[in-house]
């Protein structure tokens, strides 16, 4: 991650969330982001006694269609397209809602959803396509049984627990810069000393 880039980021932030009368406070503090799913089983665990020579599980047929998931959540609770959406910046400008973007390729680091929530989403939503694979031989999953099945794993995924966490662990709320890592800069760091040595080796070799 570019640090110059990420200190901005945080800058612009710690400016929205001071309001007149101290900070915002977390209910009002949201994170949409967006994942995708498959309509099949990803292939789990399965326990059988030792020396088993073979062990069979049910599984989808064919691998199934990914849908797109947009999903939010915020600071206290984590119950509740992107920003380039035309009617999304105008619903935001007449409802007083202030909209900000992460700067490119921070997302695992920034991105609150991308911490816990989504992992477990995932987790959750495969396991209850298995369950539903095992109660339905013969059948596969469709967009019929989809929303069924998200809404479990939501369920489960969207915990006060995780959402807390996530905005946590972002720095968000409480806004904390610091719980960026330093050694989340050293890669791009690294790069940028490396491109600048090259220039100047360059540079040296034209001249000769």
């Amino acid at each position: 991650m570019n640090k110059l880039e990420v200190d901005a980021y945080f800058e612009l932030l710690e400016s929205i969330l001071t309001v007149d009368d101290g900070v915002l406070k977390p209910s009002c503090i949201f994170n949409m982001d967006e994942t995708g799913l498959q309509l099949n089983n990803r292939p789990g665990h399965v326990l059988a006694e030792k020396g088993t020579k073979a062990v069979s599980t049910v599984t989808s047929t064919e691998k199934g269609e990914t849908i797109t998931v947009i999903a939010c959540c915020n600071a206290e609770d984590g119950h509740s397209t992107h920003c380039n959406s035309v009617e999304m910046l105008e619903y935001a400008k007449d409802n007083d809602i202030t909209l900000l973007s992460m700067p490119s390729h921070t997302s695992h680091y920034l991105q609150p959803l991308d911490r816990t929530v989504f992992k477990s989403l995932k987790t959750h939503f495969y396991e209850q396509c298995r369950l539903w694979l095992k109660q339905n031989p013969g059948r596969r999953i469709t967009r019929l049984s989809f929303g069924r099945l998200l809404n479990k794993a939501w369920g489960k995924a969207a915990s006060a627990e995780n959402a807390i966490a996530d905005f946590k662990a972002t720095g968000v709320h409480p806004f904390n810069p610091s719980a960026i890592p330093d050694y989340a800069f050293t890669l791009e760091l690294t790069k940028q000393i490396s491109k600048s040595q090259n220039e100047c080796t360059a540079t040296v070799m034209v001249e000769e």
